[in-house]
């Protein structure tokens, strides 16, 4: 119950804006929450779609999406149905493989859309995500889940702490296609500690065509650096990795009140990143202008792609 409790928490500090709305996918009785976020020079502009953390919330992100709205760009991001804050299962939590489909469907939202589809260049669109987020989002440019890989991770020697996240008697009663869940419309994107890396068909990664940034911390104690961030390192050709030395896996999540108060009560997550010696709100300014920079030179106001 612990561990329910922790991932509730996650999401609690929800955000109210004018771009709030949900989304009906009927196909796979979904309903997927979002919040669009608009520069203030909206027409064609990028666009960066974020995908939030196992059982977070898209207010997690803040700190990277009001970066990227100052910069000039198109923000959307969704809560994914029963992996986000108060609705949340084991099933949802094992099932990434369900992630991808909700960005790929809000970005055809917004492209329908009157109200955004003029503030959008649907040549140039990227995607964002943090640890399952950060898995969602290299799904997206064509890396593959395989359901089996993962079984064989948790229950082996090397088996780390993301595996009791959801009771493992969910993963073995899983059951996923190992399909490409690539969105050719996606230009670029960036994974922070992206997770279930031990899943991830190194045949697939090897053949992703489009701009990947990867940030990571050598002491994430969630996911095993060399299982997951360094993996993906190894086989996405041309990554641009960067690897902060101190920060824990919990670098690239907000601090608020709803984490705080997660830390009192279930001190093991550290949320908030208590004892760790670096300067939180210093590294998460340095990474956004970093990501800033990445999705400049990609989609960003510099790139115009003639197609």
């Amino acid at each position: 119950m612990r561990q329910w409790f922790f991932v509730l928490c996650l999401g609690l500090c929800a955000c109210s804006g004018r771009h709030e709305g949900i989304l009906l996918d009927s196909a796979r009785e979904r309903e997927i929450e979002y919040k669009v976020w608009l520069p203030v020079e909206a027409v064609k502009a990028p666009l960066v779609l974020l995908s939030h953390g196992s059982g977070g919330h898209y207010s997690n992100l803040e700190w990277l999406s009001n970066a990227l709205v100052k910069a000039g760009y198109v923000v959307a991001a969704v809560n994914h149905p029963y992996n986000t804050v108060g609705d949340n299962t084991p099933e949802g939590i094992i099932g990434v493989w369900d992630r991808p489909g909700d960005l790929s469907l809000l970005l055809t939202s917004l492209l329908d859309s009157p109200r955004y589809s003029r503030a959008i260049d649907v040549q140039r669109v990227g995607a964002a995500g943090f640890s399952s987020g950060g898995y969602t989002v290299i799904a997206l440019a064509g890396g593959i889940y395989e359901l089996s890989r993962m079984q064989t991770y948790c229950r082996g020697e090397d088996a780390g702490p993301d595996c009791d996240l959801a009771p493992r008697q969910a993963l073995e009663r899983a059951s996923a296609a190992s399909i490409s869940l690539r969105d050719p419309r996606i230009q670029a994107v960036l994974a922070m500690a992206p997770a279930v890396g031990p899943a991830m068909t190194p045949d697939s990664l090897s053949h992703i065509d489009v701009p990947v940034a990867l940030f990571a911390t050598a002491d994430d104690e969630l996911l095993k650096p060399r299982l997951n961030a360094l993996y993906y390192a190894e086989h996405i050709p041309e990554i641009q990795l960067s690897m902060q030395p101190v920060g824990g896996h919990f670098l690239f999540l907000s601090c608020n009140t709803a984490t705080s108060l997660a830390d009192w009560l279930l001190p093991e997550f550290n949320l908030c990143g208590q004892g760790i010696d670096v300067d939180r709100k210093a590294l998460q300014s340095d990474i956004a202008a970093q990501a800033v920079a990445f999705f400049d030179q990609t989609i960003g106001h510099s790139v115009r792609h003639d197609r």
